[in-house]
């Protein structure tokens, strides 16, 4: 499959998640009002850019009440720093609110393609052949199928309502595939780090392109582990938000080019993990 420039909403995500992220870091240390309002704007654009990063914003925000857990005594200095990058970041969000309650009906928090890919990539569960991604052609044709089954549709549904209905059918093939759910899932972990085998899906073998990109991810993510792992109380800001949104991609649909805008965050821990690897090296070689 050949290499797409991703020209998109993940761009400006990963510059709210890292301006974000780092505020959030540099608050931590100055306690500034300043700090965690910058904080939360940052957050804010990137779940307005991309909705999956409200996982990084959720983490953040539970993660500073659990961090700053030793203040609970005086409750202000306890939450304010949670309560602050919440109400910048609801802020930001609201037009957004305000607006698919006005145009579909209800209020929408995140994108109106959560309940289509719900269905799209779970509706073969009952399947042998589950363990893949859903191209293109075989999504549409799972859709009219939907629709050719489902009698109570009208065809006036606007996206909200089609997305209740995805939602609603794409969960009852997981119910009754728990396992097979569960396995997939976890296979996702790779389609969304390293694209394994995800371009089979649009009709292109893995070529060398993709080769190497697994290789480069396999790379990062080693030194990433290893820049996290002997500081995790002074980083869990980019490793917690890199577990969650891991876990939010694989419960639904993964691709690698989702995680455009987290990169940064690994970049940063495997940046710190080749300076300690590299020193740790040289100190074995030169006693």
């Amino acid at each position: 499959m050949p290499l797409i420039s991703q020209v998109s909403g993940d761009l400006l995500a990963g510059l709210g998640v890292t301006f974000g992220i780092l505020f959030t870091l540099h608050a931590r240390k100055t306690d500034s009002i300043r700090d965690w309002i910058l904080a939360g704007i940052g957050l804010g654009i990137a779940v307005m850019s991309r909705s999956a990063m409200l996982m990084v914003a959720l983490t953040v925000i539970a993660g500073l009440t659990i961090d700053r857990w030793n203040l609970r005594k005086n409750y202000r200095e306890w939450i304010r720093p949670s309560l602050l990058i919440f109400a910048v970041v609801l802020i930001i969000m609201t037009p957004w609110i305000i607006r698919t309650k006005l145009v579909f009906g209800r209020p929408l928090i995140g994108s109106s393609l959560i309940g289509y890919n719900i269905y799209r990539h779970n509706y073969m569960l009952g399947s042998n052949d589950y363990f893949r991604n859903i191209g293109n052609d075989e999504s549409w044709a799972a859709i009219q199928a939907l629709v050719a089954r489902r009698t109570d549709l009208l065809g006036t549904e606007n996206e909200a309502q089609m997305d209740l209905v995805y939602r609603d059918e794409g969960l009852k093939f997981i119910a009754a595939n728990p396992v097979h759910y569960i396995l997939l899932s976890k296979y996702r972990f790779f389609m969304l780090w390293f694209d394994w085998r995800v371009s089979e899906a649009f009709g292109y073998p893995m070529g060398f392109n993709e080769y190497i990109m697994v290789a480069v991810q396999v790379v990062l993510l080693f030194f990433a582990f290893i820049g996290a792992k002997n500081n995790l109380r002074a980083t869990w800001p980019l490793w917690a938000s890199l577990i969650l949104v891991t876990i939010s991609y694989m419960a639904v649909n993964s691709r690698m080019h989702y995680t455009i805008p987290v990169m940064p965050l690994v970049l940063s821990l495997a940046a710190v993990g080749a300076l300690r690897f590299n020193k740790k090296m040289k100190m074995k070689i030169i006693p």
